[in-house]
């Protein structure tokens, strides 16, 4: 998938098949494979994962480490570093912007959750963020899909109170001065 955020949707978008209402049964497990996840990143990575706020550049550095020390998306595994990733991508996002966690798959594949903004009509899909960085070296960062995806909401109707703002990630590269 190439595209990991969705605006002018008044639901979530259905080409990936239905969303599943009562999913109760699957945020649990979903907490339970974030902590894993947050366990083995931080055994083998050193990483803290502490704070949604940081989170996103940790992961960045993760995959720059990743990229450097010889990754290779085609022999290595990526299906375990996208669902690791994303749902640390994903726990972070709703902590600092809300949203409705989107679930669509039955036999509970992360890859196409979703988080919803219905009153933006905004839907942001974190899982083919992490994947985008994992088969891409340059050009695309977690850390910018958490500010882009804060911008887009605010463009479409979020009122962000500056508590909110000074929660979210800082931008990697200050802006040139002009």
């Amino acid at each position: 998938m190439d595209f990991d955020l969705l605006t002018g949707k008044k639901a979530p978008f259905r080409g990936f098949g239905e969303t599943i209402q009562n999913s109760r049964e699957i945020e649990a497990e979903r907490h339970k494979a974030t902590d894993h996840a947050r366990e083995q990143i931080r055994k083998v990575f050193g990483a803290k994962l502490e704070s949604p706020t940081t989170i996103p550049k940790e992961l960045d550095d993760i995959v720059q480490e990743l990229w450097e020390t010889g990754w290779n998306p085609e022999a290595d595994n990526i299906e375990l570093f996208t669902r690791d990733l994303g749902l640390l991508l994903t726990e972070a996002t709703l902590e600092l912007l809300g949203g409705k966690l989107t679930f669509r798959s039955p036999d509970n594949e992360a890859f196409h959750w979703s988080i919803f903004y219905p009153d933006q009509g905004v839907e942001a899909f974190p899982f083919h963020k992490a994947y985008k960085c994992l088969i891409r070296s340059h050009g695309e960062t977690m850390t910018y899909f958490v500010i882009g995806l804060g911008q887009e909401l605010e463009e479409y109707g979020l009122v962000m109170k500056p508590e909110m703002k000074a929660r979210l990630p800082k931008q990697r590269f200050s802006p040139e001065a002009k």
